[in-house]
């Protein structure tokens, strides 16, 4: 009985446009295609625009119609900014394996954006989000990649076998990032062990003692 927000519409006004590419890094193998969200207005225009680093990009645009709602709020309630959509598998964020796609994002992908779309470089104009696993790398990223990803945006997050690790990340984070934003749910994943809720205000909590300004939704029923 959950009732779609009004961003899931058909969208009534000017769309952005999707670009597909197939990006092939060094530091993992094998290719993916990234799909880009560019705004309304961009193919007129000259201006640079901020720049959300989406993994789990496939399951985003498929199961959560982030484009959909992207063509609904950029212009009137978010800002124009370019979306690059990034197909991730379970295994890249596990282990030695996140180091690895964490590096392909930062020092491969990134600059790969810069030279094909006008996208701002300073880190403060850049961002990386996620869900559960995402959102863990994700928050990995930013911490590991200060001068790639200043923003951060998860929902569900869990610290999976990381706890510690991204504990000391933050505490030792030079540059803190700039800012993130935290959605918490009532009905969030759970199970022995496990809290995504809990641990999400916890991540809030840490993230405030560095100075990030946390911008955090909840959503209860």
């Amino acid at each position: 009985e959950w009732p779609a927000p009004d961003y899931f519409n058909e969208p009534s006004g000017e769309r952005g446009r999707l670009d597909t590419f197939s990006f092939t890094g060094t530091v993992r193998e094998g290719d993916r295609d990234i799909t880009v969200w560019l705004p309304p207005g961009y193919d007129a225009g000259d201006q640079r625009y901020p720049l959300w680093v989406v993994l789990q990009g496939d399951d985003a645009l498929a199961t959560a119609q982030m484009d959909v709602a992207l063509d609904n709020l950029v212009g009137t309630e978010v800002a124009p900014m370019v979306v690059a959509f990034v197909p991730t598998e379970g295994s890249e964020m596990w282990g030695d394996n996140r180091d690895g796609l964490v590096r392909l994002l930062a020092d491969e992908l990134v600059p790969h954006l810069e030279e094909t779309y006008r996208i701002q470089k300073a880190p403060g104009a850049r961002g990386i989000m996620g869900v559960l696993a995402g959102a863990n790398i994700a928050t990995y990223a930013v911490l590991k990649q200060p001068a790639s990803f200043g923003k951060l945006s998860v929902q569900s997050f869990i610290y999976m076998r990381y706890r510690e690790d991204l504990k000391e990340l933050i505490a030792a984070a030079d540059p803190a990032p700039v800012s993130a934003h935290i959605t918490i749910s009532s009905h969030d994943f759970s199970r022995p062990g496990m809290d995504a809720a809990a641990e999400a205000r916890e991540l809030a909590d840490l993230l405030r003692g560095r100075g990030v300004a946390v911008g955090q939704s909840s959503e209860h029923s």
